[in-house]
């Protein structure tokens, strides 16, 4: 793959993933009714990172979400899922035969 087209992919899939984290942090944050203010100050951090966080214009941390979701009362949590059958496959991973086989297994009665 081209490296242009490499890290377009790569930057889109990054703000994307970024845009649902923070999404689901600000509705949790506003249903505790929590402030930025309260959530820098749970977190250590100042109320301007916050926001520039929320908004996409910072990018957190892996240690930052960690924070950001302990001071809501959540637990990060991290999954990985097979696309190794999908068209935007970066780095033209195939599946082996028995990978395949038990995928067909598990999928057989499902539409795909």
């Amino acid at each position: 793959m081209e490296k242009k087209k490499y890290e377009d992919h790569l930057n889109s899939r990054k703000k994307e993933i970024t845009d649902q984290v923070m999404k689901k942090l600000i509705v949790r944050r506003k249903k505790l009714g929590l402030t930025q203010q309260d959530i820098a100050e749970r977190t250590g951090m100042q109320r301007p990172n916050i926001s520039r966080v929320e908004s996409g214009r910072l990018t957190p941390s892996l240690e930052v979400l960690i924070k950001l979701a302990g001071s809501m009362g959540l637990e990060l949590q991290i999954d990985f899922k097979d696309c190794v059958d999908k068209p935007d496959n970066l780095f033209g991973v195939k599946k082996t035969e028995e990978e395949y086989d038990e995928f067909r297994k598990i999928n057989r009665n499902k539409k795909l």
